[in-house]
């Protein structure tokens, strides 16, 4: 009988197992009893092989692989589409609501569109190879489909209308409206015309209307209307205010500087229309009123851990208020400094290199030049630059204090990121539809894919992380997020502990997404 070495008089053998010599190495295997009725004794019995024992201990055996697993095996995007999915229930529930025909087909390609591009005949493949094929199946986007659809939806205006006003409960005591410009390369768009446009772009496009509701919380995009590119924004306003059937005390125009005119604030007047618009330093309500020393300003309050002081001009029928923010004072006073620094060294050197030919009865300049050679004062460069630090914004609205108006000019950094998410992270700056139902159905599209991905931002942007984690950072990571099927059931697939707690953050249940997709599996 074989001695037995220390490693295997020391090995725990599980219960139900035992340790067999052959061939000079040491094997661990099943052991089980069976009773034999003819001797009427409990017999032992050997099962199969478990592994080696070895000086390094239990080395498992080698499994085989059944190779037939994986002709069946299927793979799809789990994390971005499926966040897409969860946190846009209500959402869905609406668009089942209001379009119980192709509701599914609608949330399909707004959510693809944001994770996959915005062209349509992208689609059809990425929707295959999304887990949105699993939990939504059978949708009809291919491209006789969409095209079909998109001439359906863009006539149904009126159904587009209701899905928009139902969310009017969440609507706040203010509403923000905007103008956005897109371009249009198409010849036979009845609403595709020549008209302003603050980026100088003269091609023919469609005014885009937005109205926003806002709080303290956030900038909700609430509802849109498409005009012809050469309707001017207020009166884009006037009929837009009309058809929501939105209370004009409820509303308020934020624009931009281009937008500050004398004509443009008699216009809003004549509507009756509320507004907070900035106005450039230069202006005269603007320019003659910036006080010179932070002690001539009326007070000061506390913005987002910055201090900004406060002077009101009050007038018979508006109050222009003057900011001061400190922080903005700071950047733009290094930036004047560096600036003035660098001209005056300039000048410095040109002195000194003229000086030196000058010695060698060489010379560049003439007398009048050499003579501007001079350091720019301090005191004098900054007659014209009182203004640093400081907005400027008009109001109509005498309800508002001083912190509210500041506060609501700043969600205008919102509405900005929303339009710039729109052109650039979305791509939906320009179209390509040839006629206006299909232009309309294109816009609804856009507005659906917009509200996904404006609620991203909310959520990047309530875990402070607005400045390390941009949307397509945050899709680009998602994406990445797999889910496996060999054999009957779904698996999420292995991922790295930095997507293990990105995931976390932002709250993604994957196992719940996991079990709904092989909940639908069973019914198929």
């Amino acid at each position: 009988m074989q001695e037995k070495p220390e490693y295997i008089i020391n090995f725990q053998r599980p219960k139900n197992t035992e340790i067999k010599y052959i061939n000079g190495h040491w094997y661990l295997y099943e052991r089980s009893s069976r009773y034999d009725p003819k001797t009427k004794k409990m017999h032992k019995v050997s099962g199969q092989l478990l592994g080696s024992i070895t000086e390094e201990g239990f080395k498992p055996k080698k499994q085989k692989i059944d190779h037939k697993i994986f002709e069946n095996v299927e793979v799809v995007e789990l994390g971005a589409t499926g966040y897409l999915w969860m946190k846009n229930q209500e959402l869905a529930n609406q668009l089942q609501k209001h379009f119980p025909d192709y509701w599914r087909e609608l949330f399909i390609i707004s959510a693809l569109r944001i994770v996959n591009g915005s062209r349509f005949k992208r689609l059809e493949e990425a929707y295959e190879t999304s887990c949105l094929s699993k939990l939504l199946p059978n949708a009809d986007i291919g491209k006789n489909e969409l095209t079909s659809m998109l001439h359906s939806l863009g006539k149904r205006r009126g159904e587009m209308q209701k899905f928009m006003l139902e969310e009017s409960d969440k609507l706040s005591s203010y509403m923000i409206f905007d103008g956005h410009r897109i371009i249009s390369d198409s010849g036979t768009l009845e609403n595709a015309a020549m008209g302003y446009d603050s980026r100088r772009r003269f091609k023919n496009q469609v005014n885009l209307i937005y109205a926003f509701s806002v709080n303290s919380e956030r900038c909700f995009p609430y509802y849109y209307k498409q005009f012809s590119g050469d309707i001017p924004d207020i009166s884009a306003f006037s009929s837009m205010i009309e058809e929501t059937g939105i209370k004009k005390e409820s509303l308020t125009v934020l624009a931009d500087k281009g937008f500050g005119s004398d004509d443009n604030f008699t216009l809003l007047e004549e509507c009756n229309l509320k507004y907070i618009i900035p106005i450039k330093r230069t202006n005269g309500d603007s320019k003659f009123n910036i006080p010179t020393s932070f002690v001539d300003y009326d007070d000061c309050f506390s913005y987002h851990n910055r201090s900004v002081l406060h002077k009101a001009i009050l007038k018979e029928d508006c109050t222009v208020h003057i900011f001061l923010d400190t922080f903005l004072f700071a950047n733009e006073m290094n930036d004047f400094t560096q600036r003035l620094e660098k001209k005056n060294n300039t000048t410095a050197i040109q002195k000194q290199k003229e000086e030196e030919r000058r010695k060698k009865g060489k010379t560049r300049m003439s007398e009048e030049e050499f003579s501007a050679l001079q350091p720019v004062n301090f005191k004098d460069a900054f007659v014209d630059r009182i203004g640093v630090g400081t907005i400027t914004l008009k109001t109509n609205d005498k309800n508002l204090n001083a912190v509210q108006v500041y506060s609501l000019y700043k969600k205008r950094q919102a509405i900005e990121e929303f339009f710039k998410v729109y052109d650039d992270s979305l791509d939906f700056n320009s179209s390509y539809m040839r006629d206006n139902y299909t232009e309309e159905a294109w816009l609804f599209l856009n507005h659906l894919s917009s509200i996904m991905a404006f609620n991203i931002l909310d959520e990047i942007y309530l875990r402070d992380k607005s400045k390390t984690i941009s949307l397509n950072d945050f899709i680009s990571i998602l994406s990445k997020v797999f889910a496996d099927k060999a054999g009957n059931d779904w698996h999420c697939a292995k991922i790295t502990k930095k997507k293990a707690d990105f995931i976390k953050l932002f709250n993604l249940d994957l196992s719940a997404l996991i079990s709904e997709m092989n909940a639908m599996n069973v019914l198929m």
